[in-house]
């Protein structure tokens, strides 16, 4: 079935209505049709633009936690400061995945929100995240 035919019939059913502007043939969409494209396109667009951001913190922790002392401050200072951030990619990573990043991630921020007081919102995550834990494999070490 060519383009045009499935257009033919997008048509038929009035899902798509044609037009000429300036001798150029032109097919529009209904408005129902075009607001439910667009706020499935945002939905996916939104669930992308979450993971982008829970991808980068993930990666900011994993970077501090490879980086020694030095690291273990800049850890610190990032959780202080970015603190919302951090806690909107793990209830992302939470929700959906990889779960082992959400794993990983909590295991790095024990002395953060220790520092920070927040032991028992701390305590919660590690609930979620050790089914997952126990399931991964520990790195090796050198």
């Amino acid at each position: 079935m060519s383009v045009l035919d499935l257009l033919e019939q997008l048509i038929q059913k009035s899902m798509v209505s044609p037009s000429e502007t300036n001798g150029e043939k032109r097919f529009g969409l209904l408005v129902s049709i075009r607001q439910y494209a667009l706020e499935q396109r945002d939905r996916h667009q939104g669930h992308l633009d979450e993971q982008r951001h829970a991808d980068y913190v993930h990666a900011k922790l994993r970077g501090f936690n490879d980086g020694g002392l030095a690291g273990y401050t800049q850890l610190h200072l990032f959780v202080a400061a970015e603190l919302a951030h951090v806690r909107a990619a793990l209830a992302h990573l939470a929700r959906r995945g990889p779960i082992e990043q959400f794993a990983q991630s909590v295991s790095y921020l024990a002395d953060s929100f220790s520092e920070l007081g927040l032991l028992e919102e701390f305590s919660d995550l590690v609930q979620a995240a050790l089914p997952v834990a126990r399931a991964l494999t520990p790195p090796r070490r050198a």
